[in-house]
């Protein structure tokens, strides 16, 4: 592999669109100094920080004077002057202020901060708890209708689930301007699970809790994150581990050689063991012409390993789900006295079981840790990275961008966070 520090020479582009300059873009560029961001696979949204100079731009104004918060960022990176820029972070703004900083010659320097978030920043702090009750809304007699009509009568499979309430509780309550930077594209989970909820009860919460209650963890993963179309992505997936073996299930892997690191920690800890699963499921059956549901606990949901209970202690992994291995069509066949000894019900309720089983079981011997790398954005939370001298693979679970700029040239690195260490095999 060539060695990339020879020719290593990263680049930058920051813009952004101001709702008072009517989402114009506007580049800031050359006025960054520092950029900072941070994404963790499975969270509603990552952060960024922005470092800029305190030049007067416009009027006698800085930019903490003209950039307002939830005006629209767009940061792009590129590890070197040949490869082209990526989008790494697409982000509302939270915070900007002026504060003090150490030039380079050690003199103090004023700069402009300025921080936020992702968009996922609006899946945290949309409010979707509507109380279907009430005869009034505070968001209009159009969506109210909507909303009474649709309540939380939702039932389904969770990737089905997530994309209603997105389409109801986050593009549904959000002005049209959020399309043009989000898509619900990737609602690829095959979980065929369903949730059975016919309440219309008052519910209060975030957009992501709403999307949590119809996540079905640990087998299935939300996600978000900006893509190279510049847009925010909102996902939900399988947990990209093999059933059987526990290996990453992913097409494509970030390979990276000795020569990209400039640091590691990456080891095994025994803190990662589990040696006992229990999965409380939880049946949905069908009672009576009302179509009244009920819930209760029924499975073989139990596997153990005996010897390393004996050596190590009692160490359980106990996850559960509301959600039934039965389909909709199924319960209707289904009474109180036959629903927890159907054989389809005891055979998935198996499977799930030993899956998870499979995820966890091995969990103390794998390497898990950090490495930190020669800057690039192709390096994304939730992908699988691939170390050649060691034919090592690890899944990303976090990534963190520090871009600096300096008279004598830009800095650019990547902190991995990784779990799952194990032999890639062939």
């Amino acid at each position: 592999m060539t060695n990339i520090i020879n020719f290593y020479s990263p680049r930058h582009r920051v813009t952004v669109k101001r709702v008072a300059n009517t989402y114009k873009e506007e580049d800031i560029t050359d006025d960054v100094v520092r950029i900072n961001t941070s994404k963790v696979y499975g969270r509603a949204y990552g952060a960024f920080t922005l470092v800029l100079t305190a030049r007067k731009v416009v009027d006698g104004k800085t930019w903490d004077d003209i950039i307002e918060p939830d005006d629209v960022v767009l940061i792009e990176l590129s590890k070197s002057g040949t490869a082209g820029l990526k989008a790494v972070m697409l982000g509302l703004v939270g915070r900007l202020a002026r504060t003090e900083e150490q030039h380079e010659d050690g003199s103090p320097k004023d700069v402009v901060l300025i921080s936020g978030q992702d968009f996922g920043k609006l899946l945290f702090k949309n409010n979707c708890g509507w109380d279907t009750a009430k005869k009034e809304d505070l968001i209009g007699n159009e969506k109210s209708i909507l909303l009474k009509k649709a309540g939380w009568q939702l039932g389904g499979t969770p990737a089905a689930l997530v994309k209603k309430m997105l389409e109801l509780f986050f593009f549904g309550q959000l002005g049209s301007w959020v399309n043009e930077y989000v898509l619900a594209d990737e609602l690829s989970s095959p979980d065929e699970w369903q949730k059975l909820d016919l309440e219309i009860t008052a519910r209060t919460g975030n957009t992501w809790s709403a999307l949590k209650s119809a996540e079905n963890p640990p087998y299935n993963t939300l996600y978000t994150y900006t893509g190279e179309d510049k847009k925010f992505h909102i996902g939900i997936e399988k947990t990209p581990y093999n059933n059987k073996t526990g290996k990453l299930e992913r097409n494509r892997f970030y390979a990276f050689s000795d020569e990209d690191i400039i640091d590691k920690n990456v080891g095994k800890t025994d803190g990662e063991r589990y040696n006992y699963i229990f999965y409380d499921t939880s049946l949905g059956i069908q009672l009576g012409p009302n179509e009244t549901y009920m819930l209760f606990v029924k499975g073989p949901a139990v596997r153990y390993d005996e010897d390393s209970i004996e050596r190590h202690g009692y160490i359980p992994f106990l996850p559960s789900t509301i959600f039934s291995p039965f389909g909709s069509e199924e319960i209707k066949n289904t009474n109180i006295s036959d629903a927890g000894n159907k054989p389809s019900a005891i055979e998935k309720v198996t499977e799930r079981t030993t899956a998870l089983w499979n995820w966890v079981k091995d969990n103390h011997t794998y390497k898990n840790g950090d490495f930190l790398l020669h800057g690039d954005p192709d390096i994304k939370e939730g992908m699988g990275c691939l170390h050649e001298e060691s034919n090592f693979e690890y899944f990303v679970e976090q990534v963190d961008h520090v871009y600096v700029v300096t008279e004598s040239g830009n800095n650019y690195t990547a902190k991995l966070g990784v779990t799952r260490g194990m032999d890639h095999g062939k």
